[in-house]
């Protein structure tokens, strides 16, 4: 398995940090290639834009949550095996937010031609906590 870990400030009290990136519709923002979540229980639903046209779906749960400091997920279907965190420290009126990913693309020799088509995970982690920061710093700003 791979394995990205970034993290980033964020001008915005921690409580608010945790329950935004626990909102489904936050991904959607977020993460440039989604095109819809739902989360259902313990489980997100998503579906995104893959390579070539190509519809991507999948499903990952969520297998630790300690509110306002840390979430974790599980893929559990899909063509992308990952597990994932996302740990929230108080910084006085800000909060860090630390990210780490480790995955692996299922589908042989298909699946690695699929990932080699994609954009670089660590840029796709970069990229996504800094659309996060810019959403939950404008939702902090009320």
């Amino acid at each position: 398995m791979d394995e990205v870990r970034q993290e980033i400030e964020v001008a915005a009290p921690r409580d608010l940090v945790y329950e935004l990136w626990r909102d489904p519709d936050t991904f959607v923002e977020i993460m440039g290639a989604l095109r819809d979540a739902e989360l259902d229980g313990e489980t997100l639903h998503w579906e995104a834009e893959g390579p070539f046209g190509m519809t991507m779906r999948g499903e990952a749960e969520l297998v630790e949550q300690t509110p306002p400091d840390r979430l974790a997920w599980e893929s559990t279907n899909g063509a992308l095996e990952a597990r994932g965190s996302v740990s929230f420290e108080e910084q006085g009126e800000a909060t860090r937010v630390q990210y780490e990913l480790r995955y692996s693309v299922a589908g042989g020799g298909v699946g690695k031609a699929v990932a080699g088509a994609l954009a670089d995970p660590a840029e796709q982690v970069r990229t996504t906590l800094e659309r996060f920061r810019a959403l939950a710093e404008r939702r902090a700003q009320g």
